[in-house]
């Protein structure tokens, strides 16, 4: 059995983050999830302080059926602000009973200075366990 108590650093898998304005279209941010296969993204400021995380599930439950009227809107005004998150130093389990007990599938890793890292998911950590 993996170690849980490694650092969230271990589950870095993929050196590629993705990350999107507060002022960018709906449109944009969901075409960038599309082209880059990815379940969430990250909603930064210019220098990479994370404002919120956007998701499949906050599409599905705030867009969906209405994308024509939303498509141009600002991401900002369907982003999760705040997004639970863990520093890069926390151990693996803090990311696991966070994403647990707070009922969702991608969690934000950051920086001690609040930066942001990477995202990650249930599958990550699943490849993880299983590698």
């Amino acid at each position: 059995m993996p170690d849980l108590t490694q650092p969230a650093s271990e589950l870095l898998l993929s050196t590629v983050v993705h990350s999107a304005l507060p002022e960018d279209t709906v449109q944009s941010v969901v075409e960038k999830m599309r082209t880059h296969n990815i379940g969430s993204i990250a909603i930064t400021s210019q220098d990479q302080t994370v404002l919120g995380i956007f998701t499949e599930r906050d599409y599905i439950r705030k867009i969906a059926g209405q994308e024509s009227q939303h498509y141009s809107a600002p991401i900002q005004n369907f982003m999760t602000p705040n997004p639970k998150s863990i520093l890069i130093t926390d151990p693996i389990r803090k990311a696991v009973v966070s994403m647990r007990l707070g009922k969702f599938r991608h969690i934000v890793i950051q920086t001690p200075e609040g930066k942001l890292e990477n995202i990650i998911s249930v599958k990550d950590i699943l490849d993880w366990i299983l590698s």
